[in-house]
């Protein structure tokens, strides 16, 4: 049969002090990893995963990310996630320390 599965979720329903909510899962045998999340916090406009631009997505009123990384292994790290608000302040980080 196929290596195939479901993405884990993400916390539903978010808690509210929560910037972002995340998770990732990877297919070794293709390595392929899919990063996903829910946004809560208003102020976050914009995402990277690796410092690349990932879309956010609206539905019912609550926004949510996904990226689709290819050649990359899911135990990879540091996981860089980055939440932006609409004037490039960073509002959320994975890596802290980092600008």
């Amino acid at each position: 049969m196929g290596g195939e599965s479901s993405l884990a979720s993400t916390y539903y329903p978010p808690v509210e002090d929560d910037d972002i909510t995340w998770g990732a899962h990877g297919a070794t045998e293709k390595e392929i990893v899919y990063y996903f999340g829910q946004i809560i916090n208003p102020q976050i406009q914009q995402i990277t995963v690796f410092d690349e631009d990932v879309p956010i997505i609206t539905s019912h009123g609550n926004r949510f990310f996904f990226k689709k990384v290819k050649g990359e292994s899911l135990l990879q790290l540091p996981r860089n996630i980055k939440a932006f608000s609409k004037s490039g302040e960073l509002i959320y980080s994975t890596l802290p320390d980092t600008p």
